[in-house]
């Protein structure tokens, strides 16, 4: 099942280098991985060439991490695209479960995982905000019930085709 993972990063060559590191040593090699780098002035580059010829990765003036995804959207030759912060770590065997799922859910509805935060000793956060619909059923999600309910961009498997 093929995958874009799209990982905007700016000035985060440490975090950026473990996150690498695990997907590099994990991740399917059909996956693809994009880095777009939104105009870092610390080491990032070095980091993304260390993993090379694994990494794609465009560097780009500092515009955000929306501009930054999308150009990642632009690059991406998959059907789907998981966002992927470079301070995040991604559950790959759980990715991959996830993925296998969603080529069978109708086009209007989005795979959606729980996510869980960390501080930067690793400790849990608790994130109120992020607490399902009671009606949720576990990996599916419709517009509707995304009214009322926030969620992390890292938390959804997009089809490209809805993202262009």
């Amino acid at each position: 099942m093929s995958l874009t993972l799209v990982i905007p990063t700016y000035n985060r060559a440490l975090l950026l280098d473990r996150l690498l590191t695990d997907l590099c040593s994990r991740a399917p090699a059909d996956w693809e991985i994009i880095v777009v780098d939104d105009g870092s002035s610390d080491a990032t580059v070095e980091v993304i060439a260390s993993h090379t010829p694994r990494i794609r990765w465009v560097y780009q003036q500092n515009q955000g991490v929306s501009a930054a995804r999308n150009a990642g959207v632009r690059l991406a030759s998959h059907d789907w695209i998981k966002f992927v912060d470079s301070d995040d770590l991604c559950p790959v065997d759980q990715l991959c479960l996830f993925l296998s799922n969603a080529y069978d859910m109708p086009k209007n509805q989005l795979p959606v995982g729980l996510t869980e935060a960390f501080d930067a000793k690793l400790k849990p956060l608790k994130l109120c905000d992020l607490n399902p619909p009671i009606d949720w059923p576990e990996g599916l999600m419709t517009p509707a019930q995304c009214v009322n309910f926030s969620f992390a961009t890292s938390m959804v498997l997009f089809r490209k085709e809805a993202l262009i």
